[in-house]
């Protein structure tokens, strides 16, 4: 990442900031702990969503991209891995 990229665990929530693309991400492979990202529910603007931050220089891969729909929207799912 060139900057930080913020998660929730709620699809509801990221479906309100999502424009229509959802990124999901799964921790790396035989992780016990996510030593990238950092939770800042307490930190949030909404301290009822619960909220990630994923660091400057955090790096991913695409595992899948899925075209479907949410309630009735087209959504397109991005999987990403943490490596």
């Amino acid at each position: 990442l060139k900057s930080f990229m913020s998660f929730t665990d709620s699809l509801s929530d990221a479906m309100h900031y999502s424009n229509g693309i959802v990124i999901c991400v799964s921790p790396p492979e035989n992780a016990t702990v996510w030593e990238q990202s950092t939770y800042i529910t307490p930190l949030s603007d909404g301290p009822e969503k619960t909220e990630y931050l994923f660091n400057i220089g955090t790096s991913f891969k695409v595992t899948t991209i899925e075209n479907t729909n949410y309630q009735g929207k087209p959504l397109i799912q991005i999987s990403f891995q943490v490596i």
